[in-house]
């Protein structure tokens, strides 16, 4: 972690309380994995809750297969992205035909998660968090997975320019987005726009708390070359 700079500020971008202290976290979880994961009978808790959770999703949208699982969500380290078991269940349902690829998402330390879902040679795509305050740390990765073939879904790109409890901008963010993407337009706007310029990205996520967000990206995915969700 402290080599990818993970645990200064920016690497996070900061846009929930925890964030923080799930960095520390997510290297305590490395260890921690290394030592004593053996002590965690995964096969009946792991396996059972993916299996549950995919039959439980597929009888809720009345089709038979989905075309992406993310597992685990909102991993917080490297090690929640190799763990056997949630590839041993994965290949079962691939075999059966209701998923054909496995992703993972990532709030907190999002470059050390994609780079080893990457590493892992089982995952085909990582949702994890990137916008114009973190971009530095997680460019380089994401220029990587494009190489690999490996898809690559931005999300909060727009979270990190609004408190998460007063959506309001915050001068020093909005400035640095103003500076990136000059133009009259809202920040969330700027903020989509400046992501969906990135040609390593598979598809952006937007995040809309009102009316006014919702036109305002449904304008901007109508307008943007790049592919948003």
């Amino acid at each position: 972690m402290e080599k990818r700079g993970a645990s200064l500020p920016n690497y996070l971008g900061g846009y929930f309380d925890a964030q923080y202290r799930e960095a520390l976290g997510s290297a305590i979880a490395n260890v921690m994995e290394k030592k004593h994961g053996n002590q965690v009978d995964r096969r009946s808790i792991y396996m059972k809750a993916i299996f549950d959770s995919v039959e439980g999703s597929l009888q809720r949208l009345k089709t038979d297969h989905v075309d992406l699982l993310m597992c685990p969500h909102a991993a917080t380290s490297a090690a929640e992205a190799q763990i056997p078991e949630i590839f041993e269940a994965y290949e079962k349902l691939r075999q059966q035909g209701k998923v054909p690829f496995l992703g993972v998402t990532a709030h907190t330390d999002p470059a050390g998660v994609l780079k080893a879902a990457m590493d892992s040679d089982v995952y085909s795509a990582g949702m994890v968090a990137f916008n114009i305050v973190n971009r530095r740390y997680l460019e380089p990765i994401v220029e990587e997975a494009h190489r690999r073939d490996f898809g690559v879904i931005a999300m909060k790109v727009a979270r990190c320019v609004y408190d998460i409890d007063d959506p309001k901008p915050m001068p020093e963010r909005g400035a640095l987005l103003q500076a990136l993407v000059p133009g009259e337009m809202s920040l969330p706007v700027k903020a989509y726009r400046y992501m969906l310029k990135n040609p390593n990205l598979s598809a952006v996520i937007s995040c809309m708390w009102n009316d006014d967000m919702v036109k305002e990206n449904l304008a901007l995915v109508r307008s943007s070359p790049r592919p948003a969700a």
